[in-house]
């Protein structure tokens, strides 16, 4: 990213210069909001299993079903000319199983059935229904993970996010699973207001990340370190910026 030439004063221009300036050159740290992560990117690693992995869920357990959301991260694949595009973007993935029969009732005491979960997964444009939803509810979507291929309708898939009545304010989650040969599977569980919350929060947070909008600033915030700490000197025109942007940049 290379910010647009624009005229000012000297002291103006030293200003911009001097934000840059504070970058530390031995890691270089994006004072960016969007950038969310201090190591650059790397492409050579795109599409590969990191050494460390690292795990979080948001989950909720109810009477006759749990929840579990987790973020599926985008997959890249690399292009003639060395750069990397995406391949599949990423999904927030619901599962939900059952409650095993005969357990306890009180919080401690039922246990789940998480061999016969089913799991959904929420594209960026479907979590986009749900935060512009404002907790009225959505209307139902429908998966073929076989769709245009031989085994097209052999398995569909269906995520229904709706309010329990008219008159209340809670909000009703179920998936149902239908494979040929097999029993149908259907889950659900009450959510709440406060639970639809977090659900809607984590869904804004993560939506340039499945897209991998974050990569790509954050190259560009890379970009703009290098400048800073080497041979920033040969690119200065194009950093000159009128104060106003440089406060909202590096705010």
């Amino acid at each position: 990213m290379q910010l647009a030439m624009l005229r000012c004063p000297l002291y103006v221009q030293a200003r911009a210069f001097a934000r840059l300036a504070t970058v530390s050159r031995s890691r270089c740290t994006v004072p960016v909001r969007w950038a969310t992560t201090t190591a650059a990117y790397d492409p050579s690693s795109a599409g590969e299993a990191p050494k460390s992995r690292v795990y979080s869920a948001y989950q909720l357990y109810k009477g006759k079903a749990a929840a579990s959301f987790k973020v599926i991260r985008p997959q890249w694949q690399s292009l003639p000319d060395g750069s990397y595009t995406i391949s599949r973007a990423g999904t927030l993935l619901v599962e939900v199983a059952p409650a095993q029969q005969g357990t306890g009732t009180r919080p401690g005491e039922r246990r789940y059935e998480w061999d016969s979960k089913v799991t959904f997964a929420l594209s960026a444009s479907e979590l986009g229904e749900m935060i512009a939803s404002q907790g009225r509810g959505i209307q139902p979507i429908f998966h073929d993970p076989g769709m245009n291929t031989g085994a097209q309708g052999q398995k569909t898939k269906s995520f229904r996010y709706q309010l329990m009545s008219q008159d209340s304010q809670d909000l009703y989650l179920q998936v149902e699973m239908n494979e040929s040969g097999k029993q149908q599977q259907r889950y659900g569980l009450p959510v709440t207001r406060g639970e639809h919350e977090v659900i809607t929060r984590i869904a804004k947070f993560i939506i340039p990340h499945l897209l991998g909008i974050d990569e790509v600033l954050q190259q560009a915030g890379e970009a703009l370190c290098g400048l800073a700490g080497g041979a920033a000197g040969a690119f200065l025109p194009s950093l000159l910026v009128p104060v106003h942007l440089t406060e909202n940049i590096w705010r």
